[in-house]
């Protein structure tokens, strides 16, 4: 019987094998329905917490089309920066699936915010 040595697997695989994880979690979340506050909205991801993968712009709103129907996002109000592998809580995916609502865990905006808008590209 001839024994076989177990195959390193690199970084960047296991990364990719995240951030497929994490596309496939991000699918399951519910879209937002027409409405801003719905009653059925999940407080934050109680799973593990994705971090952003470069940094990204966050963003106080997309636009109602954008979010809830089948216009197109429009950000707007820009509230500050998440760097890089800083945890999120995410809320919701908007409707076009190219954004996240979610909290920033490690710190906050203007005034305090802490909930942005942010590309769903830079959340791993």
């Amino acid at each position: 019987m001839l024994c076989r040595r177990p195959q390193r697997r690199s970084r960047r695989d296991v990364v990719a094998q995240r951030v497929g994880l994490l596309h496939r979690q991000l699918d399951r979340l519910p879209v937002q329905p027409v409405g801003v506050w719905a009653y059925n909205k999940p407080p934050g991801n109680t799973g593990p917490k994705p971090v952003t993968s470069s940094g990204c712009y966050a963003y106080g709103n997309i636009g109602a089309g954008g979010a809830y129907g089948s216009g197109t996002p429009a950000p707007a109000h820009l509230l500050g920066y998440v760097p890089a592998g800083h945890s999120l809580s995410l809320r919701y995916v908007a409707r076009g699936r190219q954004w996240v609502m979610a909290m920033w865990n490690n710190g906050s905006f203007v005034g305090g915010i802490r909930w942005a808008f942010l590309p769903r590209s830079c959340v791993y």
